[in-house]
């Protein structure tokens, strides 16, 4: 369900494209790790009105919603349980009468941005984690933005762990150990990239 209402129409669209992922370029900094979730819908012509105008039009929208600046603390992951990341709370409001976070590192700006034909920060979110099965997660995303169009996004996602290295500042240990630290192995299917002196390290839930 991807649901948001744009200049006073509200319009349903299909998802195309959805991304739930934790990920750090810097494992070496331990003490955090990245959240991020990205949700695209798919195109759409949109019947519009021009009140300049007086007359319908039509209008081509993709929107995407994401979250940006969001970290977690690794013990977040409570026995190197992936699954425990449902207990993640973000709950956030631009005018700082309700911001309630656990489990979180995060200075209390806006924590994403929905694009439609520009990107508007969230004024408020809610955000919710449940785990269904296998590492997919229900991912619930409630609020409304700067350009006061709210939103209702719901989808099913895989988790992913995503850690790099770039020009040989972390070596593939370094990688290991860290993951290893956070995560229990058996939980994932692993692979490696190489670029150069580049390490990309990508860790897929198990069906």
């Amino acid at each position: 369900m991807f649901r948001i209402k744009y200049q006073n129409k509200e319009i349903d669209l299909e998802i195309g494209k959805a991304e739930l992922h934790l990920w750090s370029s810097h494992v070496l900094e331990n003490e955090k790790i990245g959240l991020f979730v990205n949700i695209e819908a798919k195109g759409k012509e949109v019947e519009m009105f021009d009140e300049d105008e007086q007359e319908k039009y039509q209008h081509y929208i993709k929107p995407r919603i994401y979250t940006e600046w969001l970290d977690i603390k690794p013990n977040q992951i409570t026995n190197k349980d992936f699954r425990t990341l449902e207990n993640l709370i973000v709950d956030f409001d631009k005018t700082g009468e309700r911001n309630k976070t656990q489990g979180m590192i995060w200075n209390d700006e806006s924590p994403g941005a929905l694009y439609i034909d520009n990107h508007g920060l969230f004024e408020k979110v809610k955000i919710d984690f449940k785990h269904i099965d296998k590492g997919v997660f229900n991912v619930k995303l409630k609020g409304s933005t700067e350009y006061e169009t709210p939103f209702d996004i719901e989808t099913q996602i895989p988790l992913q762990i995503i850690l790099k290295a770039y020009d040989n500042r972390e070596t593939k240990e370094n990688i290991l150990t860290y993951f290893n630290e956070i995560f229990n192995e058996s939980d994932f299917k692993i692979e490696w990239k190489y670029r150069d002196e580049d390490i990309f390290f990508t860790a897929k839930t198990k069906e």
